[in-house]
């Protein structure tokens, strides 16, 4: 069933939609749009769908400016778009704690943004490049 609520980030306003299955949930997925996109595009709406199918529950949420987050230019940058995300983040945190340890068997520092999330993920699963530089991008698929 999905459920349509707003996260508030200081004065961020951020649209979310939640989809999870009625069943046990196996993993999370953070769903997030282009430049210019909102939850309700279709191809938005049809992976939170398939992903469910799957016993995956999906976090979709609107950037400043975009579907139907307040459009306000002065939210439209790019410190205002990272903390839109990262709020998505940490309410996934906060609704499935020990979700992210579980999966990858490692301790999640409470102040680790998603970036260094996703570097720690990927050392656990040795998506290294020469020179020991971690594949960020391999892991994010």
């Amino acid at each position: 069933m999905e459920k349509s609520f707003i996260l508030t980030h200081g004065e961020l306003k951020i649209p979310c939609k939640f989809l999870a299955p009625e069943s046990g949930i196996r993993r999370l997925v953070l769903s997030v749009h282009g430049l210019g996109g909102s939850t309700e595009d279709d191809i938005q709406k049809a992976i939170a769908e398939e992903m469910e199918l799957f016993s995956s529950a999906v976090l979709r949420f609107d950037f400043p400016a975009h579907g139907q987050s307040p459009l306000d230019s002065a939210f439209f940058t790019l410190p205002c778009c990272r903390e839109s995300l990262l709020a998505a983040a940490r309410w996934l945190r906060e609704q499935y704690p020990g979700a992210i340890e579980g999966r990858y068997k490692f301790e999640v520092p409470d102040d680790c943004d998603g970036y260094e999330l996703l570097q720690m993920a990927a050392r656990k699963r040795g998506f290294l490049m020469r020179g020991g530089e971690v594949d960020t991008e391999r892991m994010s698929r």
